[in-house]
């Protein structure tokens, strides 16, 4: 083959190559700018009324809630204790939790504790020492607001996993 026929095939090719890469670009292109979907911002939310706010969640801090009776095989506490929504010295909301057995060995509770999670229950590890300054560990249910809520998770316990607990003030 000659010099000129091989330019010649060798520019055919680079064509074809150009051809290939941008006709998809130039054909695939909306045929007017109104087809072309357009993006809008949603518009912003409404900001509420600070004080407003403020007031009505004062007022619901302050209202006291209807006493809910525990169910049965819970022990009792004062009733000034048990309302829900009731607030300590420090402001805080009263909690309630089930303090279950202590382990000495942190892998006996973590078991414990994910055997609990397993059946839907919400857990929490606590530590403390005991009276010879070993570290123990306490698995816990809750803490749940509602003494109602947790006498009922206190019943399931024992019904559904049969393990001892006792209903504790929550602290953190």
């Amino acid at each position: 083959m000659n010099k000129k026929s091989q330019r010649g095939i060798l520019g055919l090719v680079a064509l074809t190559a150009v051809a290939v890469i941008f006709m998809p670009v130039l054909t695939d292109r909306p045929a007017d700018s109104s087809s072309a979907a357009v993006m809008l911002r949603p518009p912003a939310p409404a900001v509420p009324d600070v004080p407003a706010y403020l007031a009505a969640a004062k007022e619901a801090m302050t209202k006291p809630l209807a006493y809910e009776p525990p169910l049965q095989g819970v022990p009792e506490l004062l009733s000034d204790q048990r309302s829900s929504g009731s607030l300590d010295e420090q402001g805080l909301p009263i909690a309630w939790s089930i303090q279950l057995p202590s382990f000495s060995d942190p892998k006996e509770a973590a078991h414990l504790q994910k055997e609990l999670i397993r059946h839907s229950f919400p857990t929490y590890l606590h530590t403390a020492s005991d009276s010879a300054g070993e570290l123990v560990f306490y698995v816990c249910i809750g803490p749940h607001l509602s003494w109602q809520k947790i006498s009922e998770q206190l019943v399931r316990l024992r019904t559904e996993l049969h393990v001892e607990g006792v209903i504790v003030r929550f602290s953190s």
